[in-house]
């Protein structure tokens, strides 16, 4: 297992968090609330506008002007958009208006080919938009700006999206909380509303491979077998499940009662033994076993990327490479470009640590048992209902929260699918919650 002078290090930072959360959110003071929606507009989903654009109900000038003006009305307040387009995109809307206007496209040629059709969209600042501030969020970069879009752009575009801006990140997107030295934190709104786009933007992203997919094909939930595990093993050093997350999960189950599906609940029962080479713990699971703790999975897996790339950039000699641990020392005292979250996700990959590189390669064996033991359990029509965290996280104990990462790192490091589902927001403190589908 997971080395235990860590999970005692984990223990004590745990257990002085589980003080002072409530001391802080005491007398804490929440920031101004963002002016309320006036217009229906911004209610419609991007498929509902999709749909107006094309069949001349809206003009795409009037919805990119529309959500211009609330993003100069809300930024102040969440600080999410960094670098902006306006004209340019006012233009592109008139140019997409005229094509209508001429008969350039039939409704249902836009439909099939650019179902975005005058929609307008922001993009995160990570990924290159032609014009727009591409740092990475990270200090050094400062002033950099992109003279290419992304691939990801580029099949936005020929879906017919209009980029508006780009958004802000962790510094070089190595955090959970979209806060840096050069663009500052962005308070998060929380949009509660459910993912009505997700058939149609899983089209664009996957356009050429749909006809693998078979996106189109409607989805009988009698032929779907559905997994749930409510809660997490316990394990020292982690913190404990959150109860409404775990209802979340249930809740999340029971819903397929209605369609007269019933969901299996995946039990475990945790056993700690005596093996020759370590102390290992071992899960055994109905009807999953899983051999190891997906935290040792999750950080093993973390420190097996090869060719991690270069986090800690020098804009003035791309050759230097900086010292994690006298970085972590600078930014003790506020001296570092770099933040205290991306210094964190860094030392790992820097200095392997807290595993050796015998244990990395025994739990990475263990990685490819589970993904084994999942798509035994899932085949081709399962879906496994998972918590994504195990507390709702606040941005200022988010290091303290870090080992959460695992319960959804488990599932990218064995190459399984898996969507994140927004539940609404917690009782006490008004943050968001939601629970993971996975599936083969």
């Amino acid at each position: 297992a997971m080395l235990w002078k860590i999970r005692i290090v984990f223990t004590i930072v745990n257990v002085v968090y589980n003080i002072f959360r409530p001391i802080w959110l005491f007398f804490h003071k929440k920031p101004p609330s963002i002016p309320p929606i006036t217009r229906p507009i911004y209610m419609l989903s991007a498929t509902k506008l999709a749909k107006k654009i094309r069949e001349g109900e809206i003009t795409s000038s009037e919805v990119v002007r529309e959500y211009i003006m609330r993003i100069n009305e809300v930024n102040s307040f969440i600080n999410a958009v960094v670098d902006e387009r306006f004209a340019d995109a006012i233009i592109e809307a008139k140019n997409y208006d005229q094509q209508l206007k001429e008969g350039k496209f039939d409704i249902k040629t836009l439909e099939k080919e650019k179902p975005l059709y005058g929609v307008p969209i922001t993009i995160k600042e990570c990924c290159a938009v032609k014009g727009c501030s591409h740092t990475g969020c990270t200090l050094p970069c400062k002033g950099i700006k992109a003279d290419y879009d992304a691939a990801i752009v580029e099949m936005l575009r020929n879906a017919g999206a209009i980029p508006l801006c780009v958004t802000n990140t962790p510094e070089m997107c190595g955090g959970f909380d979209s806060t840096n030295l050069l663009y500052g934190r962005t308070c998060n709104p929380y949009d509660t509303r459910y993912a009505e786009d997700l058939g149609l933007l899983m089209k664009v992203m996957t356009s050429k491979c749909n006809h693998d997919l078979r996106l189109d094909v409607p989805v009988d939930l009698k032929q779907i077998k559905i997994y749930y595990r409510q809660s997490l093993d316990k394990t020292i050093g982690v913190l404990s499940m959150s109860q409404e997350i775990e209802n979340c999960v249930l809740k999340a189950a029971n819903h397929f009662a209605r369609y007269n599906v019933r969901a299996e609940k995946v039990q475990y029962l945790q056993l700690i033994y005596q093996c020759t080479r370590d102390l290992t713990y071992l899960i055994l699971q109905l009807p999953i076993e899983w051999p190891v703790t997906i935290i040792d999975i999750g950080l093993t897996g973390y420190l097996n990327v090869k060719k991690p790339p270069q986090m800690l950039l020098d804009a003035s000699d791309s050759e230097h490479h900086k010292n994690v641990k006298v970085e972590m020392m600078k930014a003790l005292f506020g001296l570092s470009e770099h933040t205290k979250q991306l210094l964190f996700f860094t030392i790992p990959f820097e200095t392997h640590f807290p595993f050796t590189e015998s244990e990395i390669s025994h739990y990475t064996k263990h990685t490819e048992k589970i993904r084994q033991k999942l798509l035994d359990l899932l085949g081709d029509n399962g879906v496994l209902i998972y918590p994504t965290f195990r507390k709702q996280f606040l941005p200022q104990f988010v290091l303290c929260e870090i080992m959460s990462f695992a319960n959804c790192a488990i599932f990218n490091l064995i190459d399984f699918p898996a969507a994140h589902v927004p539940m609404g927001l917690n009782l006490h403190e008004g943050m968001p919650i939601g629970i993971q589908v996975n599936f083969n």
